[in-house]
């Protein structure tokens, strides 16, 4: 199983970004890979990462909109309670809020994280290619 993270749905969004062919790869093997899915907390950070950035509500909206072909809510991963136990040890750490989320669940389910992210590698496989 593989795990998006928010970086991909940046990047894939984002046609100046550095990443934007290879994320936007990711994004579309939502459609044809059942081995790939969307953490919710991906989810929630990138809307958080849009409010922060100063995105209007239409904005936010339409981007969402966007979305809704591309991550079917069969392809969102819900957490369970033990994810936070682990990601609260991450955070102690020194791992970011999301990051050790994202972390957390895939190393419950023993995942890969489809991510170029540093701190994340330290601790699970992630795939970047």
């Amino acid at each position: 199983m593989r795990l998006l993270d928010t970086i991909v749905i940046v990047g894939a969004l984002n046609t100046r970004d550095r990443h934007h062919g290879k994320a936007s790869k990711y994004l579309e093997m939502l459609e044809t890979d059942n081995d790939v899915l969307v953490p919710l907390s991906t989810l929630m950070e990138f809307d958080l990462l849009m409010k922060a950035r100063d995105y209007a509500d239409e904005e936010r909206r339409s981007t969402w909109v966007e979305l809704v072909p591309k991550i079917s809510s069969q392809k969102i991963l819900t957490h369970t309670t033990s994810t936070f136990v682990r990601a609260s040890e991450l955070q102690n750490e020194g791992m970011g809020y999301f990051d050790s989320l994202i972390t957390a669940l895939a190393q419950e389910l023993n995942s890969s994280v489809v991510t170029y992210d540093k701190q994340i590698a330290k601790h699970v496989e992630i795939e970047w290619v």
